[in-house]
């Protein structure tokens, strides 16, 4: 009776923390299409930081969608795309060194290789906590 009382409370407050993530992520979205104006209206000095700027906004966006479906659907293969798409912001936008790039690209290919050869399509269906 208690534990069941007290999933139900933890699964209502990761429903208000996704919808309160999901609204961030709509005005991402809005910042977005501005970032593009002005990656459009960057001269040639100008183009790498837009578009440095462009990029680590979208990627924010992609696992921002991620942990909200991390919190409601509660799956190895949702968290497991959260961490791949980290790394790829990792990579992409705050690699300063060869050794960054190179540390995020070993940390994709595991990813990959884990949701090829650990994960099965059972995982997700057993995982699943049914909430009330």
């Amino acid at each position: 009776m208690v534990d069941k009382y007290f999933f139900r409370i933890i699964y209502i407050i990761e429903v208000v923390i996704a919808v309160i993530i999901t609204a961030g992520m709509m005005v991402g979205i809005f910042q977005m299409s501005k970032q593009l104006l002005d990656l459009y209206l960057s001269t040639n000095g100008q183009s790498y930081d837009a578009i440095k700027t462009f990029l680590s906004l979208g990627l924010m966006i992609v696992i921002g969608i991620e942990l909200v479906l991390v919190l409601l659907a509660s799956s190895t293969t949702h968290l497991m795309e959260l961490i791949l798409y980290a790394a790829a912001q990792k990579m992409l936008i705050y690699s300063d060194t060869m050794l960054d790039v190179l540390v995020a690209a070993v940390a994709i290919a595991i990813i990959f290789a884990t949701k090829k050869y650990l994960l099965t399509r059972d995982d997700n269906k057993n995982e699943h906590i049914e909430h009330g």
